[in-house]
């Protein structure tokens, strides 16, 4: 299941929902929706935009998931799963 970590991640940085939203130039609507993890699906430009505006990588605004991780964040990308020895050296 996705989970995503842009809350704690801001709240570590001291950053409110509204200042986040000002500065990563996302909807309120889309970044409540992944603050309170009320979503099934991302888009990457919006992620890209969170991202940068807490000076992190895409792939950190996921909770980590031993096992899942790479292959969530691929499937939700669109981009093709891979044998679990490659999905170690994609990098997002």
């Amino acid at each position: 299941m996705l989970r995503l970590i842009i809350k704690e991640l801001a709240e570590q940085k001291g950053i409110s929902q509204s200042r986040l939203q000002r500065e990563a130039g996302v909807t309120m609507p889309i970044l409540r929706r992944y603050w309170t993890n009320n979503t099934d699906s991302v888009h990457l430009e919006s992620m890209d935009k969170i991202a940068r505006a807490l000076g992190v990588q895409v792939r950190d605004l996921f909770a980590p998931d031993a096992s899942m991780r790479w292959e969530i964040q691929l499937s939700l990308f669109g981009w093709p799963m891979m044998p679990r020895g490659e999905v170690s050296r994609c990098s997002l």
